[in-house]
């Protein structure tokens, strides 16, 4: 009963928040077939997160983790930019996705809500090189004293 496209919706304030209400943003993607009763496979690739290196670490230690689509894949895992977790390998099992796939970087504080570092949309189109292996940087920048860089490398595959 939406209009089309994307729209904005103001939600309440959430117990622990600070500073009020928030704006969350939703976008809606169709996937288009040529013939009526023609079936899209439901998660037709798979998403292997490679590994993630911390260039530059919000604090000392971040506990940083991975979601995908709104479901945490990864983490949470401390991460310096100086010592002993600076880069780390990612293992477990490849992640089903669509055509479009949500992958955000969080760092879980303990005394507040989490910090997310940064979100992009992976959009696998006609020309996606499924050969390569992609570095994607998050930075976020909340001062010019609290900032944060992350790479995370990843590979998509189309499911046999």
């Amino acid at each position: 009963n939406q209009p089309m496209g994307s729209y904005n919706v103001l939600l309440p304030q959430e117990e622990g928040m600070r500073g009020g209400a928030r704006l969350r943003q939703y976008v809606v993607y169709y996937d288009v077939t040529e013939e009526e009763n023609e079936q899209l496979p439901a998660r037709p690739y798979l998403l292997d997160l490679v590994s993630i290196e911390c260039v530059d670490a919000q604090e000392w230690k971040d506990y940083v983790f991975i979601k995908v689509d709104g479901q945490t894949v990864w983490g949470p895992r401390r991460m310096r930019d100086r010592g002993d977790a600076r880069h780390a390998t990612i293992e477990g099992e490849p992640i089903a996705i669509s055509g479009n796939a949500s992958i955000a970087l969080w760092e879980q504080d303990d005394a507040s809500r989490n910090d997310l570092f940064g979100e992009f949309l992976l959009r696998i189109g006609a020309d996606f090189d499924f050969s390569r292996t992609y570095t994607h940087r998050f930075s976020w920048r909340k001062t010019r004293e609290i900032d944060a860089t992350y790479d995370l490398q990843y590979r998509v595959a189309r499911r046999v």
